[in-house]
């Protein structure tokens, strides 16, 4: 629902109302007509500052006028704000307190603003975001669109951002939520516009991972060269359904075999979401039995979300479920009690 504008908006410098200053060669008109536009289509508008003088790339940040800037957003009609933390001190402390700043301001405008704390998880931001106004707290350094860190590139890996985020769970839920960051399916960027160099069975992956985790969901490439599978994985409504789910709770691994680690979601309705996820190099081709495991017991209707189609009813307790798991692939099913 949120259009986001990141860095590089406004000019490096303050107009001498003490005013943020648009770049109008980039939004000739300011920043509310943009907001009245998606408004109007039943989008939202999110914009960008820092918690500093000066943002990552240099330009105007919030540090020092944090009223007059969540004033001026709540005016123009913004409804998220991203809230980065280049050029600021290190300890947690001081980090803490110029979110509260702007957490405090933001909530003075009356408006409600999604607070989106961005500091890249050095400061442990899952144990205190929420208390200074934060929705959601990034837990990791910025994602590249590749499955480890062993791999040349921007960002870090999807494998190893998962390690972090995923050992979280206890600290999201309504209200407050982990970002383990955006998502980098399609055609990506960094300067370089390229088709993404995760591997369409990684992709799966990821986009699996991110929903179990009631992450907000990022899209991060170029709608307009969108192919056909980058559409399909962005818009399939039953995993969406998964990270949408009321009850936000995010899943936990319970039980691993090898590299291949089952995380399990608790759904509203009362049914489990689970991600058979191989973190191998190697497909995982197994008979699964050990449902008690997982705490699924009895008669399941068991059904495919990727493939939107019910597989089988499965008496736990009698049969196991076959399992062929591709090499950093994904079966993403949901797993029903039979009435």
């Amino acid at each position: 629902a949120y259009i986001n504008i990141d860095d590089f908006w406004q000019l490096a410098e303050r107009g001498a109302d003490g005013h943020m200053q648009v770049d109008k060669e980039k939004f000739p008109d300011g920043i509310k007509p943009i907001a009245d536009y998606l408004h109007e289509r039943g989008f939202k508008l999110g914009i960008y500052s820092d918690a500093a003088d000066k943002t990552c790339g240099g330009v105007c940040g919030s540090y020092g006028h944090e009223v007059t800037d969540a004033n001026d957003f709540a005016s123009w009609g913004v409804d998220l704000l991203k809230y980065d933390y280049c050029n600021a001190p290190d300890g947690r402390q001081d980090a803490m307190e110029r979110y509260t700043v702007m957490g405090k301001a933001l909530r003075a405008t009356g408006r409600s603003i999604v607070f989106s704390i961005c500091e890249w998880g050095q400061r442990e931001p899952w144990k205190w975001a929420k208390s200074v106004g934060g929705h959601y707290w990034r837990t990791t350094g910025d994602i590249g669109d590749h499955w480890s860190n062993a791999v040349t590139g921007p960002g870090w890996g999807v494998m190893e951002i998962t390690d972090i985020n995923g050992k979280l769970d206890n600290y999201a839920g309504p209200g407050g939520w982990n970002d383990p960051d955006m998502l980098v399916l399609g055609i990506v960027g960094w300067g370089n516009p390229h088709q993404t160099k995760l591997k369409p069975d990684e992709q799966y992956l990821h986009f699996s991972l991110w929903s179990l985790f009631s992450a907000p969901l990022l899209i991060g490439c170029d709608f307009e060269k969108m192919d056909d599978f980058t559409l399909s994985l962005l818009t399939n409504n039953e995993v969406i359904a998964v990270n949408q789910d009321p009850l936000g709770k995010q899943a936990t691994c319970i039980y691993s075999i090898g590299e291949l680690r089952i995380y399990v979601k608790e759904l509203e309705d009362g049914s489990k979401a689970v991600g058979f996820c191989n973190f191998d190099r190697e497909k995982a081709d197994i008979s699964f039995r050990d449902f008690d495991k997982l705490n699924i017991t009895g008669k399941q209707t068991v059904r495919d979300l990727w493939r939107q189609k019910d597989i089988r009813t499965l008496d736990t307790g009698r049969k196991p479920l076959p399992l062929n798991v591709p090499a950093h692939g994904v079966l993403l099913y949901k797993f029903t009690p039979v009435q």
